[in-house]
């Protein structure tokens, strides 16, 4: 457990300089020399995905930041789409990196209770199929929402972390 809380330590500050280094959108185009030797950008190939390699005393840790589009009911909607390609790009990411304990988080945009969500369903299936977790799981999870609408006046949670089991 106090790996996975470093880690989000961790994520926590890479998610804050990538908001003050692109306020208008993400991207991921670091260089090595912002982060330090220990702090590795990896390359995606996707504008809305930034992960980083850490190498740390007893082995590498994964940090995935993404932002997905707004989720939708319709399964070709346009967002869903791109949803797909995301964590498409996410999965080839972690297999190429062949590194075992992984952070993945960011503004998901969906909310695991709506079932009928097709974003939620594809969201689902990725963590499945790629061996991991939602930190939601965890009894220790005390986030009540993540996101307010004031217009709608309603609290959902939008924003996730996902990690691997060697956390």
């Amino acid at each position: 457990m106090a790996l996975c809380m470093t880690a989000f330590s961790l994520f926590l500050l890479f998610q804050k300089q990538m908001i003050m280094l692109y306020p208008n959108g993400p991207r991921c185009d670091l260089s090595e020399d912002y982060f330090g030797q220990n702090f590795i950008p990896l390359p995606c190939g996707n504008s809305r995905v930034c992960a980083i390699k850490i190498d740390l005393s007893d082995g590498p840790l994964l940090l995935i930041n993404a932002y997905m589009p707004c989720d939708t009911q319709v399964a070709y909607h346009d967002n869903q789409l791109v949803f797909e390609e995301v964590l498409n790009d996410v999965a080839d990411l972690i297999q190429i990196s062949n590194i075992d304990r992984i952070v993945f988080g960011g503004d998901f945009n969906t909310e695991l209770s709506r079932h009928a969500s097709t974003h939620t369903r594809s969201l689902n299936q990725f963590v499945t199929n790629e061996s991991l977790s939602f930190l939601s799981a965890l009894s220790c999870y005390e986030v009540d929402y993540t996101h307010e609408s004031d217009a709608h006046g309603t609290r959902s949670t939008l924003d996730h972390f996902i990690v691997s089991s060697q956390l």
